[in-house]
């Protein structure tokens, strides 16, 4: 399974999961074929702060599979520059 963030105001408004078979053209299956709208973005469960987990062992893993720093969860900033996911700065 994949999973791909809604991004408003480069802001993680959603997060939510798409079938494998639809993975390559997430964004499309979630704004057009669900209806969804908007800009949705791949995250990956696996990357954790710039380190891949490895879902099988829960050990770290190829740094190469990291994808976008982070898991993104609600609230994160997208860097569009950076193409990253960063989590909320805490005051």
């Amino acid at each position: 399974m994949a999973h791909y963030a809604r991004i408003e105001n480069d802001i993680v408004t959603e997060v939510i999961v798409v079938p494998d078979d639809q993975e390559h053209r997430g964004q499309d299956f979630l704004a057009i074929d669900l209806g969804l709208g908007g800009e949705w973005i791949q995250t990956s469960y696996n990357s954790r702060f710039g380190k891949y987990i490895d879902p099988e062992t829960g050990e770290e893993g190829d740094r190469n599979k990291v994808l976008r720093y982070t898991f993104a969860g609600i609230g994160y900033t997208y860097d569009r520059t950076a193409d990253e996911f960063r989590p909320p700065v805490e005051p």
